[in-house]
């Protein structure tokens, strides 16, 4: 088991470093608010995520999401921005491995309203992780008048 451990260790480090180096280029060479700097960011995240260090996992993907966040802002009305959903799950994911409820909560709510508001279809896999994740998010809340709610859009 330990030479396992040692190789994850290692490899984890190898990834990290070369994110981070990557990371380091993309910003002397890009826009700031790029979406190659937002995956980068992201990439990070689920390193960190992959050792479970949840605290620099939620820093990075933020990071992302601020990108993300500009970028929607920035593309035309007819562009479906599946990404900055995605991300949202994301986040909400790591909100509840960490179990803050509240700001899971939060960031649920806002990937469905994007989901909302792009017109996602209500069969695609990222709007039904929406309100799967919304209503689980209830149950933990204790709120099942709310989770309920969410459950029935399902159907």
């Amino acid at each position: 088991a330990f030479p396992s451990l040692l190789a994850a260790k290692l490899d984890f480090e190898n990834e990290i470093k070369h994110y981070f180096e990557s990371l380091e280029m993309q910003k002397r060479l890009l826009n700031p608010v790029h979406s190659n700097l937002a995956k980068t960011f992201f990439n990070i995240g689920l390193a960190y995520s992959r050792i479970g260090d949840l605290e620099n996992e939620l820093l990075f993907k933020s990071k992302s999401l601020e990108i993300r966040r500009a970028l929607s802002k920035s593309t035309f009305k007819n562009d479906i921005d599946l990404n900055l959903v995605k991300l949202l799950n994301s986040i909400g994911e790591t909100y509840s491995k960490m179990f803050d409820h509240e700001n899971e909560l939060k960031i649920r709510l806002e990937a469905f309203d994007v989901c909302k508001l792009e017109m996602i279809s209500e069969n695609h896999p990222e709007y039904l992780k929406c309100l799967f994740g919304i209503s689980n998010c209830y149950k933990n809340l204790k709120d099942h008048k709310n989770r309920l709610k969410y459950l029935r859009i399902i159907r």
